[in-house]
């Protein structure tokens, strides 16, 4: 499952993509597609997506909320952007708020977002 769509292509449509994923996502037969919807956009993007460093804020957010039923899911994307990506993604991250994650898998994400 890949999103064919590349570099400046995928930033011409993200906020469409973005508003697609939330709305589907509150469809409860959805929610593990949409997961890993989330997680082909965010890898495809790459952490110089200028419209991924605008979107942060709100993309975490989202996966947050997603993380309470599906955390083995949302996982891999939130450790990509938060952990992987932390250098390039600094000054964006500081603007996420903390939200204290349970979750073992999210453990390094919430350390990360705790100290910021």
């Amino acid at each position: 499952f890949t999103i064919p769509l590349l570099g400046k292509y995928l930033d011409q449509v993200f906020p469409m993509l973005i508003s697609t994923i939330k709305c589907a996502q509150q469809i409860i037969g959805l929610q593990d597609l949409c997961c890993e919807v989330w997680h082909k956009l965010i890898e495809t993007s790459g952490p110089s997506s200028l419209q991924l460093q605008r979107s942060l804020t709100q993309i975490v957010v989202t996966l947050l909320a997603l993380a309470e039923k599906h955390p083995d899911k949302v996982a891999p994307s939130l450790e990509l952007i938060v952990v992987s990506w932390y250098e390039s993604l600094k000054e964006e991250i500081k603007y996420i708020p903390y939200i204290p994650q349970k979750h073992a898998k999210l453990k390094k994400v919430d350390s990360i977002l705790r100290k910021q």
